[in-house]
């Protein structure tokens, strides 16, 4: 690498690169389970977009309800069926794929409550057509352990009792969801044949040509703050800015302020203060803008991509796939409704002071 060439650099979604490199990355899931809680508690906060709370509920019975099924599943697939369908299978792998890909992406989280809701009431035809959408994003070529496995010095010449090792202490962290996902990774690895021919095998103590600026989401699902916070206390003079959201990577609930931060520091190097904090100012649930049941593109698509400052008329749009997010005066984003095929419907602008959270909170500029 060339640390004294590297003008100014941000890095969001942190890991910690010697953990990566040994293939023990344990603490990139510190906070997966707590962003399953968070769900949970919006589903509680807005049932009318989470069928599973529809039905009189509070957050810990939810709860208790979902984690039943993580933990039950463990010993034995879940037969879903009706007296109108014939039955399926849920099994351990469907459960954790279909949960883990929405927790990317806020926007996606009314996806899952559909999902345990079609388990519940084991409605075949509902489950059926919500799974592709789920699972979809975590199926195709062996891209990530090609990867991973590849940068990683985890291989076949490693003792067995290191991967059995950081497959317990992944389990241990995060027990019910990407301890799953995770230590099948670890477990394969020792089998991958091949290693990246640059693979990096020098220290990361290092000083850069300028400060660096990392950036970590409270509840980040799969690279954890605590990350974030390690990484900025190793490279020297560098700058740590916390987002209080949810997601991977502070763009999964846009904020002004991280924007703002972030533009300061390409532009003239500012670092914001050591552990500043901005909050999103965003949705933090987003209705799908997908037709009913239509597979959803990778939870990466649906990231809110926004704009700020002022244009003639001072209103302006910026699309993505089925979202649609305004910036007017001052710069706050608005949730209007869904696209379909392309198709603005319903373009009134919601007011600021109609602005819900995920918590049932007012939304305020960033």
């Amino acid at each position: 690498m060339f640390p004294d060439k590297v003008d100014k650099m941000v890095l969001d979604g942190v890991l910690k690169p010697r953990e990566y490199i040994a293939g023990s990355d344990i603490q990139q899931t510190a906070s997966t389970e707590a962003v399953l809680d968070g769900l949970i508690s919006g589903c509680v906060s807005r049932p009318d977009l989470c069928p599973i709370a529809i039905r009189p509920t509070d957050q810990k019975s939810l709860q208790v309800q979902i984690y039943d099924l993580f933990d039950s599943i463990d010993t034995g697939p879940y037969i879903i069926d009706n007296t109108t369908s014939p039955p399926t299978i849920l099994d351990s792998k469907t459960l954790h794929a279909a949960v883990i890909a929405p927790l990317y992406a806020p926007p996606l989280w009314p996806i899952p409550g559909d999902f345990f809701d079609a388990v519940e009431l084991r409605n075949v035809t509902k489950y059926s057509l919500l799974l592709p959408t789920l699972t979809g994003a975590l199926r195709g070529p062996s891209v990530k352990p090609a990867i991973r496995c590849s940068d990683t010095s985890l291989h076949s010449t490693s003792p067995y009792p290191e991967p059995a090792r950081i497959s317990r202490a992944l389990l241990a962290q995060s027990p019910r969801l990407a301890g799953q996902v995770t230590t099948a990774q670890t477990l394969l690895c020792p089998q991958w044949p091949f290693q990246t021919k640059g693979r990096y095998q020098g220290d990361f103590n290092v000083t850069t040509k300028n400060t660096t600026l990392f950036v970590g989401n409270i509840f980040d699902p799969i690279t954890s703050l605590a990350a974030a916070r390690n990484e900025s206390a190793t490279f020297k003079g560098s700058g740590l800015l916390i987002q209080d959201g949810y997601g991977h990577t502070s763009t999964a609930q846009p904020s002004n302020c991280t924007t703002a931060a972030i533009a300061a520091y390409f532009v003239n190097g500012t670092l914001p203060v050591d552990g500043t904090i901005d909050h999103p100012f965003a949705f933090s649930y987003a209705r799908l803008c997908t037709k009913p049941h239509e597979p959803a593109l990778h939870p990466s698509s649906h990231t809110a991509r926004y704009s700020t400052g002022r244009q003639k008329g001072g209103l302006h749009r910026d699309r993505l796939d089925g979202i649609i997010v305004v910036c007017s005066e001052p710069a706050l984003a608005k949730l209007l409704d869904c696209r379909w095929s392309g198709e603005v419907q319903a373009e009134k602008v919601i007011e600021p002071d109609d602005l819900v959270g995920v918590y049932g909170e007012e939304v305020v500029d960033g």
